[in-house]
């Protein structure tokens, strides 16, 4: 279970990454 929930944590972090890049990069295209 512990192993799944690490696994879990690490694609939502993946992907809140993502999104703050994708942010950034449409800050810098503005």
């Amino acid at each position: 279970m512990g192993f799944a929930l690490q696994i879990n944590f690490a694609l939502w972090l993946m992907i809140a990454c993502a999104a703050l890049e994708a942010s950034r990069l449409v800050e810098c295209l503005n």
